[in-house]
Parts: structure tokens; C-alpha cells; sequence
């Protein structure tokens, strides 16, 4: 007969034949508990003495721990149990696994990380460096030689958003220059992972250099131009744009120093106070002020994180090349200066084109063949005529022309200060009754002659006030 049992309480007891083997299992023990196993010999009639031993089962697998409480401040949670009820052998120590799941809206899952935090027979633990904008499940579990036990109750640690991850770099946009007063830059988002990105502000610096400009985060705008010139900083920084997330979007560009004023939520009234409170974030209203020519700008942009009416996290991108800004005045006297010296130029060239072309530079005399040859004297006029008259009589077989002083056949057929060849006289004839010619002519002459008109009573001008000075 065979049985076990501990501390005097049988457990089991069984009974063999004479030619069952001496060996004996038994089965369904508890793990790591001590038991007394007795022998004895029975012959039908008699039972002899019994013989005993004790063993021990190894140990098992444990319970769950119990009793988890959490301890939830920022970024870090505190968590602590109580041993398994049932150890089942000696604790060794525990598993910690914490399981991180992104908030979203409503809580839905973006993204999940697990840790296993091993431990020594400890029974609360620190759980540091947790994400923002998370909820975390906690599970334990104990272990012993054998290996691994239940898993406790679960425990949520929720992670409130936090300072927003840093804005890339503004750029300014491909291709684009700088005017008189403003010029464009491009504005990258934040990631909104640590939370949602409740507003963002564009930081605007006048200076030629970034080196001798603090950390981006620990820079200090204020909220007006005016404020900034007025505080006695060399540095002039101050917030020109104030754009909500929607504004912003996948990607926005903006003019800086276009005149707007802008706000993540405009509100009407209320004291605004200097600290950077979430009143002076999200409720105030900046004004993008023009920049000012022979300067230079560089800028950097600063993400908050939602409104929870507590002093707002930012986190700030690095600044921007600085971008100058050119007088405009400069740059039109230039074009000015330019166009004077194009339209001088053509004005001359004409003045050479009409006079090989008449071989004059008056104009009027296309206009008045006659006028040329008006003498006063009337009578020095007829003695003329009568002069060329026998002249021209007397050379007419010899030169073939109608006057002896004809020059080449070279000359303009518009030329009226010359004679005319007679070999000439039906070329010239046609060409000046012929309306089209004559009509294009006529219109050249009469913006040549207004062009010299306008000279005229310009220089008319300048003779007067020389007078007067005199």
C-alpha cells in the first residue's frame, strides 16, 4: 500500500499486487510542496510497518500578480504589485510589458510599440521616457525556475500631447525673388505625433546673419514690429504670422510683409499680456508689417500644441538664410535711365535715315518744293530766272538735262532742293503721284515733324529759363 501526504493529511493512497514493478508514480501534484510517501507490506492477513520518505515537487508556473497600481505623471508612469497568490516556487523575478498606442481623435491606434522590463524579485517599477499623445497598457507577470506565469490585470497609463515635434525649415520657394518690401516663403508642417499642432507663428528677424542669434527656442519675439524696434535689441525679432493647422495643411506658401493680419483664433478685445501664455498664442492678432528696403531678413517658424489653457509647448525650426531686400527706387532709376538712353538712340538713328534719304535734316522741304527758292527780292528773282533760262537753252543738247547744274542720278526721288534729269523725269513723275508711297511718306513726315517739334519747345523751355536766370 501506497500513500502520500502533507503534513499528516493523505493525499492519495493506492494499492499494488505482488508483481507490480517497486516503482510508482504519482501525478496531478502541486508544483514546489513537500509530501511524505509511506510504504507498508500487506500478506492477506497481516500489514506490516509502514517506511517513509519525503520529496519535493520542482516548481511550476506562478499565478498572475495582483493588486497593480498605476501612479501617471508626464511623461513616466509608476507601477507597482503584490506577489502571485499561488507562487508556485520561488520568484525569481518579473516581467513588465508595456504596450504604447497613439491618441488620435478618439483614441484610435496610429501606431504600437511593446517593452519587456525584466525585474528582479522588485515589485513596482518606473516606467520613464513614454511618448506624448499616448495611452499605454501595463501587463506583469512573475516567473520561477520553471518559467513564465500568469498575466495580471491590465493597467492603462494615458500620456497627455506634449511639446510638438520641431517644423522643418521654411524655404524660400524655387525661383522666386525678393521685392520692395516682402518676399515669399514656404512653410512646412509639423509632425503631429507628440499631439495636435494647435497653431503656428512666423518669427521674423531683421538681421544680416544667424550666427550672433540665440537657439530658435530660446529666442524671444515680440508681438509687433513697433514693440521689437522699441525694445533697444539689435536684433529686431517679432511674430509677422499667426496660421492654424488647416492653414498650413500639407504645405503653404506666404508673403512676409504683405500687410495681413492674422490670428489661430481671432477673438475681439481682452487684456494681452507679454508672458506667452495660451491667450497671447492662439487669441492674439499679429500683423505681417512690411519689410523695409536695404535690409535684411531671416526667419524660422514655431509650432504649439493644442489649447488646454496651460502654457502652450512649441517646439521651433531652425532660421533661414537671410534674404535681402533691394530698393526699389535703385532699380527704377536704372529702368529709367535705360529707356531714356534707348529712345535717344532711335531718335538719332532716324534723324541719319531721313537725311540720306532727302539729304536734308528739315523735314518741310518734302512738303514745300518751292519754299526752298523764295527769295524777298522780287526783282533779283527774275533776273535769275532769266539767267537759267539761257543757260539752260543754251546746254540743253550738250548734257542732256533740263538744267546745267544737275548733280548725279543718285539722288533721293523725294529730293526736291536739286533739278531733275531729264533721263529722271518719268521715274520721279510716277513715284511722286503715287498715293500709296506718297501717303506712307506723308505719315513718316508727320511724326518726324512732331518729334521735332516736342525738341523744339523743350529747348524753347530751357532758353527761357536760361533767360530768366540771366
Amino acid at each position: 500500500m501506497l500513500y502520500i501526504a502533507t503534513d499528516s493529511q493523505v493525499i492519495k493512497d493506492t494499492t499494488v499486487g505482488p508483481q507490480a514493478p517497486t516503482e510508482y508514480r504519482f501525478s496531478d501534484l502541486e508544483a514546489a510542496t513537500d509530501y511524505k510517501v509511506g510504504v507498508q507490506a500487506f500478506n492477506g492477513r497481516n500489514t506490516g510497518l509502514p517506511g517513509y520518505a519525503t520529496a519535493r515537487t520542482s516548481d511550476g508556473f506562478p499565478s498572475a500578480p495582483t493588486d497593480i497600481n498605476r501612479l501617471e505623471e508626464d511623461t513616466h508612469c509608476d507601477i507597482s504589485w503584490s506577489s502571485p497568490a499561488v507562487p508556485r516556487g520561488a520568484i525569481i523575478g518579473y516581467n513588465v510589458y508595456v504596450q504604447g498606442e497613439r491618441l488620435e481623435g478618439e483614441y484610435s491606434v496610429k501606431s504600437t510599440t511593446s517593452t519587456n522590463i525584466r525585474l528582479m524579485k522588485s515589485t513596482k517599477t518606473e516606467i520613464l521616457d513614454l511618448l506624448p499623445n499616448s495611452v499605454y497598457t501595463i501587463n506583469v507577470t512573475g516567473f520561477t525556475y520553471t518559467g513564465e506565469g500568469d498575466f495580471s490585470q491590465t493597467v492603462n497609463c494615458t500620456v497627455p500631447p506634449g511639446k510638438p515635434s520641431k517644423p522643418d525649415c521654411p524655404l524660400l520657394p524655387e525661383g522666386t525673388k525678393a521685392a520692395s518690401t516682402t518676399f515669399p516663403l514656404q512653410i512646412q508642417p509639423a509632425s503631429d505625433r507628440n499631439g495636435p499642432i494647435g497653431c503656428y507663428h512666423v518669427i521674423v528677424v531683421n538681421s544680416s546673419s544667424t550666427d550672433n542669434l540665440p537657439d530658435p527656442d530660446m529666442l524671444q519675439p515680440y508681438k509687433t514690429l513697433e514693440e521689437a524696434k522699441n525694445s533697444g535689441y539689435d536684433n529686431i525679432a517679432y511674430i509677422a504670422m499667426a496660421l492654424t493647422s488647416e492653414e498650413v495643411g500639407e504645405s503653404t506658401t506666404v508673403t512676409v510683409g504683405d500687410g495681413t493680419v492674422t490670428s489661430c483664433k481671432p477673438q475681439q478685445g481682452g487684456r494681452k499680456r507679454r508672458a506667452p501664455t495660451s491667450d497671447d498664442v492662439y487669441n492674439q492678432e499679429y500683423t505681417n508689417s512690411p519689410l523695409e528696403p536695404d535690409s535684411s531678413y531671416t526667419t524660422s517658424v514655431r509650432a504649439y500644441g493644442p489649447n488646454d489653457g496651460t502654457q502652450p509647448y512649441f517646439s521651433t525650426s531652425q532660421y533661414t538664410e537671410p534674404v535681402s531686400i533691394v530698393c526699389v527706387v535703385v532699380l527704377l532709376g536704372i529702368v529709367a535711365a535705360a529707356v531714356m538712353y534707348y529712345c535717344r538712340r532711335k531718335k538719332a538713328t532716324k534723324m541719319v535715315v531721313h537725311s540720306q534719304r532727302t539729304g536734308t535734316d528739315n523735314p518741310a522741304l518734302e512738303m514745300a518744293p518751292g519754299a526752298y527758292n523764295t527769295i524777298s527780292d522780287n526783282t533779283i528773282e527774275e533776273a535769275d530766272n532769266a539767267n537759267n533760262v539761257a543757260a539752260d537753252n543754251e546746254n540743253m543738247g550738250n548734257n542732256d538735262v533740263v538744267y546745267d547744274n544737275v548733280p548725279a542720278d543718285t539722288s533721293p526721288l523725294t529730293d526736291f532742293t536739286t533739278p531733275i534729269p531729264r533721263n529722271r523725269l518719268e521715274e520721279v513723275y510716277n513715284h511722286r503721284n503715287s498715293n500709296q508711297i506718297f501717303r506712307e511718306e506723308f505719315q513718316e513726315i508727320l511724326i518726324d515733324s512732331s518729334d521735332d517739334k516736342n525738341d523744339g519747345d523743350d529747348n524753347y523751355d530751357d532758353d527761357n529759363k536760361d533767360y530768366d536766370k540771366q
